[in-house]
């Protein structure tokens, strides 16, 4: 499944949930990602999260530790200001 998919998942569980619980909920689902897919229970095994109280906190958990390959180009961000010798004015709009 795509990352965006595992929520609907997240929200048919019954919840508090500990990170083994949710390990074993998530098991025979693998997450899709741009360079890759790895085993749902295998993000969740790395969280490390005691317990999980909402569906929000397993997806953050969840979204805290998928593989690098899953969150696009590392350190790229398109709202920081240019870099570089040239100064620019701030434009408000």
């Amino acid at each position: 499944m795509r990352l965006n998919q595992l929520a609907t998942v997240l929200d048919d569980l019954t919840y508090p949930l500990t990170a083994d619980e949710l390990s074993a909920a998530l098991e025979g689902h693998t997450l899709v990602h741009p360079t890759g897919e790895e085993p749902a229970s295998a993000v969740v095994e790395r969280c490390g999260s005691a317990s999980m109280t909402s569906a929000d906190d397993a997806w953050l958990s969840v979204m805290g530790s998928v593989d690098e390959g899953a969150v696009g180009r590392k350190f790229y961000t398109d709202r920081d200001p240019p870099v570089g010798p040239r100064e620019f004015d701030a434009v408000s709009f």
